[in-house]
């Protein structure tokens, strides 16, 4: 799997065009504190409908012209473990700002849990490709902010409730170890990432209890084929180095009624100022 590589010449150009994106569009919709809200587009909507003080967001998916017309989606949320963590951590129950517009949400973090190691923002963009379909494409990003490199593990959690019920989900290995197909009836949905090295299945909320416990946990790539029952999954990016200044981006896609599209490969960014001319491919996480 790859992941691409470019030097902080190119980041301070694409950052300065995403900062003047975000100030255009944000209007009155930047919230401090990590408020609830949601974003729509055609017959889907996505909220977050609030924090719990854990790893799971509360968050619901809903189609109105789909097989099933209550949410699909109970939780979702991050986690990470930097190499001295004795346990792993959500980013924090609530981010510090939280921005809706349309089609697309998105959250800020500074210094993450006041580590004084990384500030971390995610992007949640809904797309409706297909009537009765949805797809939910989420990108997050770490910045380091030490003055040294940072070795990080990241986490991603989803609780799916295909077919609008707790109960009822299946679940089998489309790709190893980042494809992952579940279904309740008739009623599919998938979830993917991009250059991921590890996964894990189980029924709620054995997954939950061991992110957020005093103990380490690395996804052990099993659980599947799961069902019947209530599914919870997570990917792993594993012993990610993240150089000085640099930042690591990881995207994860969930689909709803419909396939789901392929994640983008994770981008490294970091405080080269040239290298092979504009860009290189860096190795994958470590497995």
């Amino acid at each position: 799997m790859k992941q691409k590589h470019f030097s902080r010449a190119l980041l301070m150009g694409m950052s300065l065009c995403l900062t003047q994106a975000i100030h255009a569009n944000k209007g009155n919709d930047l919230s401090g504190g990590g408020s609830p809200g949601s974003i729509i587009a055609g017959t889907a909507t996505f909220e977050v409908t609030g924090f719990d003080g854990g790893l799971d967001w509360r968050t619901g998916i809903i189609v109105t012209d789909g097989s099933c017309t209550t949410s699909r989606l109970w939780a979702s949320g991050w986690a990470y473990r930097l190499s001295t963590d004795t346990q792993e951590l959500t980013l924090g129950a609530t981010p510090d700002t939280s921005n809706y517009t349309g089609n697309v949400a998105s959250f800020t973090w500074d210094n993450v849990n006041g580590q004084d190691k990384f500030n971390a923002a995610l992007t949640i963009e809904l797309t409706q490709p297909q009537a009765g379909g949805a797809v939910i494409t989420r990108t997050l990003s770490i910045e380091n902010i030490d003055t040294a490199p940072i070795t990080i593990d990241i986490f991603n959690y989803e609780d799916y409730d295909m077919n609008c019920t707790f109960g009822g989900d299946s679940a089998a290995l489309t790709n190893d170890p980042d494809h992952i197909t579940i279904m309740d009836g008739v009623d599919t949905g998938e979830y993917r990432a991009g250059g991921n090295t590890n996964y894990q299945v189980t029924g709620f909320q054995d997954l939950l209890l061991a992110l957020e416990d005093v103990a380490i946990t690395d996804l052990d790539n099993t659980g599947l084929p799961f069902g019947s029952g209530d599914f919870t999954g997570g990917f792993q990016w594993s012993m990610v180095e993240v150089p000085r200044f640099g930042t690591y981006t990881v995207q994860t896609v969930n689909s709803f009624g419909m396939l789901a599209p392929t994640p983008a490969d994770p981008v490294l960014f970091d405080d080269i100022i040239w290298k092979d001319g504009f860009e290189t491919v860096a190795p994958p996480p470590a497995p």
